[in-house]
């Protein structure tokens, strides 16, 4: 597979040098470069949740999306890029070079092997022989997301250009997501953007695997599933009130896992839209929150997912993107986004948390209160979230009803 690669841009620490040197558009200030993170993953999740049954498990990476569609708005004009824009938090006439600048910045400081947890996030870009792209897109593309373009025979030979995308996503993902793109659907589209984002993080404070035992959670009110409960005592970040939540850190404390435990009794998808996926939850939370020693009872998994995500984004505005959008930027045939879907991975048990997206997007041509001491047991629907706190980022999150060992 990689003889079809071009020849990888400079490096995403060179990219953050270089624009140290160069200086920043000044029409993306990083106050609304953070709002704008934070307002497009409470949108995507709030939707996702509302579309979501009753005991479905709900888990996505905020960033990779936003990634895939930062890459995607390069190539979008007029309206399209319009849309796109607002849909993501921005503002609608904003200077995507700035966008695309911030977020090599951002790259560059959560890529890598940090203390206690390495993420790797790659972006690739599949184009079918035939399909004449613009030299530009490629090119900043390349520079700001280091993406790896190839060049591929979709029509023609549809089982080799899947196999070397699912041999992309695999290498992405430690082979956790080795399937992203059948045959089939690849001998109809002109191209294919990915990014793929993956975590692995070690806890400051290990469960022990001799605490886990069998027990239960309610998917719902009235349904129980079994599962392996983890169990510990343990000095950490807290907070109580309606409401439970506790801040797991991962070594060297940078990273944590956050859980939110619903208050019993009520519909946990309504809750968590109204109150967690709502702006500046994360700072008032940490605000409440304080050292307790508490007793933590929580169950590990494992989940495989597919969200396909265009009414997703239809319902976030972003409708355009389907239908007749103006992707002149891209190339000069008639293109539309055929799908956005997101493939995911979790695993979550005694020595810490794996975890890893590709969002993928195919592109067609168009023929036109304070305690001291607590006890949290979490055996109910709850919502997580994987958190970096230096950068803020949301890298991923979700809504659990079946913490299921899959």
């Amino acid at each position: 597979m990689h003889r079809h690669w071009k020849k990888l841009g400079s490096s995403i620490a060179m990219v953050g040098a270089l624009l140290t040197q160069t200086g920043r558009a000044e029409t993306l200030s990083s106050a609304s470069y953070r709002w704008a993170q934070e307002h497009f993953a409470n949108s995507l999740l709030e939707q996702a949740l509302a579309e979501s049954q009753a005991n479905e498990n709900v888990f996505l990476s905020p960033l990779s999306v936003n990634l895939a569609l930062a890459m995607v708005s390069e190539g979008a004009r007029t309206s399209t890029r319009q849309l796109l824009l607002k849909g993501m938090g921005f503002q609608p006439d904003l200077d995507v070079r700035s966008l695309h600048e911030r977020n090599a910045e951002t790259l560059a400081q959560l890529v890598g092997e940090h203390e206690g947890f390495s993420l790797a996030i790659n972006n690739g870009l599949w184009v079918d022989s035939r399909f004449p792209l613009e030299g530009s897109f490629t090119a900043n593309l390349e520079h700001f997301y280091q993406a790896r373009v190839a060049n591929m025979d979709f029509v023609d030979s549809p089982k080799l250009a899947a196999a070397a995308i699912n041999e992309w996503a695999s290498d992405a993902t430690q082979g956790r997501i080795n399937s992203i793109i059948s045959a089939d659907v690849a001998a109809n589209l002109a191209m294919v953007l990915a990014n793929a984002t993956y975590f692995k993080g070690l806890w400051k404070e290990p469960f022990d695997p001799a605490a886990t035992t069998p027990s239960h959670s309610f998917a719902t009110e009235t349904t129980a599933i079994g599962v392996d409960m983890m169990a510990s005592s343990r000095r950490t970040r807290y907070y109580e009130g309606t409401f439970q939540a506790v801040r797991l850190p991962y070594r060297g404390d940078r990273a944590a896992m956050y859980l939110v435990l619903p208050p019993l009794g009520v519909d946990g998808r309504a809750w968590t839209r109204a109150t967690v996926l709502q702006s500046g939850f994360w700072t008032n939370l940490g605000a409440r929150m304080h050292n307790v020693d508490l007793d933590l009872k929580f169950p590990k998994f494992r989940l495989k997912s597919t969200k396909v995500l265009n009414d997703t984004l239809k319902a976030m505005g972003m409708g355009e993107l389907f239908d007749r959008p103006d992707f002149s930027g891209l190339s000069e045939a008639p293109t539309r986004i055929n799908m956005i879907k997101q493939d995911t991975f979790v695993q979550v048990d005694e020595e810490g948390a794996e975890a890893a997206a590709i969002t993928s997007i195919h592109f067609e041509r168009m023929i036109t209160s304070i305690v001291e001491t607590a006890t949290m047991t979490v055996d109910r629907p709850y919502f997580v979230a994987i958190r970096d706190e230096l950068t803020g980022a949301l890298l991923f999150a979700g809504f659990i009803s079946k913490p299921e060992w899959q």
